[in-house]
């Protein structure tokens, strides 16, 4: 079992500063054998990744994550221009594989909900 926790820093999203919010996400490893994970992480189409609004998405492949072993991202979330009051979307997944990144053996996803004003 993978256990993922989430925290926004500042709360929301505020389009009218358009500074950027820091999304950071623990990802635990609560087997008790060490697995082959990767991440992917997801925006809804009114955020992105950068300054420039170009990257949408990343995928990275982790490794071997040995048990109780803790890793920490940190993401900064930017408004895509013309983006609109509301919640949005991003997914986070970690994918347990098997031998390879090649077949996936479980897939653990947390969606967190970005509030812009």
């Amino acid at each position: 079992m993978i256990n993922i926790s989430t925290s926004i820093f500042p709360y929301r999203l505020d389009l009218k500063t358009k500074e950027p919010i820091e999304l950071t996400i623990d990802v635990i490893n609560m087997n008790v054998s060490s697995k082959l994970l990767s991440s992917d992480i997801i925006l809804s189409p009114e955020l992105c990744l950068e300054k420039t609004g170009i990257k949408k998405s990343e995928h990275k492949r982790l490794g071997e994550i040995l048990p109780k072993q803790k890793i920490t991202f940190k993401y900064y979330i930017h408004p895509f221009q013309g983006a609109t009051k509301g919640r949005h979307l991003v997914k986070f997944k970690i994918k347990e594989h098997f031998n390879d990144y090649k077949y996936v053996e479980n897939t653990t996803e947390k969606r967190i909900e970005i509030p812009v004003i």
